[in-house]
């Protein structure tokens, strides 16, 4: 993913149009289920096994979140499996900070 600050616009804007093609919403929106369904076991891959996943959650989440509402009844389970997934890698990963709510079953923060 190659990011450009939204502030920043180049000079060849002003004379002459460009277009920017998202890829990646291309491909949630895809006709076809089976390319819906790929898509989104790949950005499970990116979110759970890449080493500086956590940066491009705030991108690929919203994703996700559309394959939640697909009409296919497999892109939604599979979105639902990623989100799942990723929840639990979370929990894994700063189980000291959840230890405690899940130890008493209560919302620590909500209680204050």
């Amino acid at each position: 993913m190659g990011f450009r600050d939204p502030n920043s616009v180049p000079i060849k804007d002003f004379y002459e149009p460009s277009n920017n093609i998202n890829y990646l919403a291309t491909f949630i929106n895809d006709q076809n289920a089976k390319v819906r369904q790929e898509f989104l076991k790949h950005i499970k891959i990116w979110t759970c096994d890449l080493d500086d996943k956590y940066d491009h959650h705030g991108r690929i989440v919203p994703y996700i979140l559309s394959g939640l509402f697909d009409s296919d009844d497999v892109v939604r389970s599979t979105a639902l499996e990623t989100i799942t997934e990723i929840g639990r890698q979370i929990e894994i990963e700063k189980e000291k900070e959840f230890r405690e709510s899940k130890q008493y079953a209560i919302d620590a923060a909500w209680n204050w």
